[in-house]
């Protein structure tokens, strides 16, 4: 719990050390036999990058810690970009070109899933791409990053990078959290996604309301420094209803 790692997931851990010691071609077939992956996964870019931030008052913050997990109450973002502006791993443009289905979600939207769509061609790719479009909405919104958010609000920051309706279908978990949970959470800087059914219909998304979340809080390590919901997506019920789709 101490150290230089500090804070760090061990899947985190256990990629950068087989980066470290293999070219990244060799490392992704380490772990793909490792953890006895199933199919195939592509980091999207290999080229070292740092995300920063320009909030709504014009600060600017450098660093994914910085951006994901604010000391103080602050501005929203305005906008993220990655210096320098990093090239996609081989593969990855054909692989969303080709796809039936692309799937966003769920995680912190400015710091786990945008950067994403910054690398060089990726956007495009997933624009002019014919598969259906699904994104996973997040249970919470996050001080400093969507904090107060409506489902609506947050669809609509994806709109800057993917252009108007960037999704054909939103997953939404049903919201049916205990007093004691959301005054947990709350404390902890998370607010409830506000689930606005009509403004999204209206924007022509369908809509697909799900019971995937586990009923028993998830504990974190001590160790872990980034504010996370304790409220777990079921991935068995997350996959069903992704299948039904």
């Amino acid at each position: 719990e101490e150290g230089d790692v500090t804070g760090h997931t061990i899947g985190n851990l256990l990629m950068t050390a087989l980066w470290q010691k293999n070219d990244p071609t060799q490392a992704l077939a380490l772990l793909h036999d490792l953890l006895q992956v199933k199919g195939t996964v592509l980091p999207v870019s290999i080229q070292p990058a740092e995300l920063h931030a320009e909030l709504m008052d014009r600060t600017l913050i450098h660093g994914e810690h910085a951006i994901d997990e604010p000391h103080q109450d602050r501005a929203r973002i305005r906008r993220i970009w990655l210096d320098p502006d990093p090239v996609p791993f081989h593969g990855v443009i054909e692989a969303i070109s080709e796809a039936d289905l692309l799937i966003c979600g769920p995680g912190d939207v400015f710091t786990s899933i945008m950067p994403n769509l910054l690398v060089q061609g990726v956007a495009e790719a997933f624009t002019q791409s014919s598969a259906k479009k699904v994104l996973i909405m997040n249970q919470f919104s996050k001080k400093g990053q969507t904090f107060g958010l409506t489902a609506s609000e947050h669809i609509r920051l994806f709109t800057h990078y993917l252009g108007e309706a960037p999704f054909t279908d939103i997953l939404l978990p049903k919201p049916s959290y205990p007093t004691d949970v959301l005054l947990q959470e709350r404390q902890r800087g998370l607010m409830p996604v506000e689930q606005d059914y009509e403004a999204m219909r209206e924007a022509g998304y369908q809509l697909h309301p799900c019971d995937i979340i586990v009923s028993q809080q998830k504990e974190y390590a001590r160790s872990d420094m980034v504010t996370r919901c304790s409220l777990m997506y079921d991935t068995t019920k997350l996959w069903e209803a992704i299948d039904s789709i």
